[in-house]
């Protein structure tokens, strides 16, 4: 009986401990992004995500980092979310981290449930066990492109979806997002356009792709000065900007 009381008594000093090293964990997740070996197209989940539903595309990197005692995150159709790898998680020491890639169009579920030494001993500490969920739904659909007829509007798109931006002229110059819901994946690209243009008019397109990698909203802009040939832009000729509300 007295060995039970302590083994007790142990196990919620133990979860104390437990919530203590969560508790820094989460605090120093905000500042801290999980290392990731694909590039941009990341979407950054934690267990305050729980139990929410992700619309991504295909080739959309997935990011699950648990902070506390949990076990290694799983997803239950392969079909449609690729285990990279995992790390952490019960019986290992740290984190429970993992990485999934959209494979094909479908729906898959991530989970995990929270875990500890003392819920496999004899006699087994009463600690309730937490679990975690994140649906995912990979659309069929490709990225969206806006272009002139997008000018001054808002647009919205799903978190994890590519954004590409397209303006028929090569004098746009496309600034960086404003706002931390877009990411860029990479520079502008111009192209000329090769034949039946006069010299000057700028007749091409300049294009750049964005990633929408958090809820939220961003401002995407674009600036001219020169609207063809020896032709200087006026009034609002010269000014692009689109606002993209990021939503699940």
């Amino acid at each position: 009986m007295v060995s039970g009381k302590l083994m007790r008594r142990g196990a919620i000093g133990a979860l104390a401990v437990g919530m203590c090293v969560s508790a820094a964990g989460v605090a120093q997740a905000a500042a801290t992004r999980l290392p990731h070996p694909f590039g941009p197209r990341v979407v950054h989940v934690t267990e305050h995500d729980n139990n929410r539903t992700l619309h991504v595309h295909r080739g959309t990197h997935i990011d699950v980092d648990l902070h506390g005692s949990w076990d290694a995150p799983t997803a239950d159709n392969p079909k449609v979310l690729r285990e990279n790898r995992h790390r952490g998680g019960y019986p290992e020491h740290g984190d429970a981290m993992a990485w999934f890639t959209a494979v094909g169009v479908g729906s898959a579920a991530i989970t995990s449930a929270s875990d500890m030494g003392c819920m496999h001993t004899n006699p087994r500490c009463m600690i309730a066990t937490m679990g975690f969920r994140i649906n995912v739904v990979v659309d069929g659909t490709g990225p969206r492109t806006l272009g002139e007829s997008d000018n001054h509007h808002v647009i919205t798109v799903h978190r994890g979806q590519s954004v590409q931006l397209l303006l028929h002229s090569t004098y746009w110059t496309i600034a960086d997002p404003r706002g931390r819901a877009l990411i860029a994946d990479g520079p502008q690209v111009t192209t000329a356009q090769m034949g039946h243009c006069v010299p000057g008019a700028g007749c091409g397109t300049a294009a750049r792709t964005f990633h929408a990698q958090r809820l939220g909203t961003a401002h995407l802009t674009a600036r001219r000065t020169s609207c063809g040939e020896a032709m200087r832009c006026v009034g609002g000729n010269g000014r692009y900007e689109v606002t993209v509300l990021v939503v699940h």
